[in-house]
């Protein structure tokens, strides 16, 4: 297993990063599944849409609960 990580904004450091998918509805499981991810990144710190980078998390007990 990988070690944890978190994504950033190359523009400005921030965590809030989102990306656009896609999700189908499954009639036989009776929910949402996620069926495809975009591409592009947008960052709702600084709203631009941007590159991100990852940083190893050496303490996983310290990754913040998203919200």
């Amino acid at each position: 297993m990988s070690a944890p990580f978190t994504v950033h904004c190359s523009n400005c450091g921030g965590q809030n990063i989102k990306r656009d998918a896609h999700a189908e509805w499954n009639p036989e499981l009776q929910q949402w599944e996620l069926s495809a991810v975009y591409d592009e990144w947008d960052c709702d710190d600084c709203g631009h849409s941007v590159s991100v980078y990852e940083q190893t998390v050496e303490d996983p007990s310290a990754i913040r609960a998203s919200t």
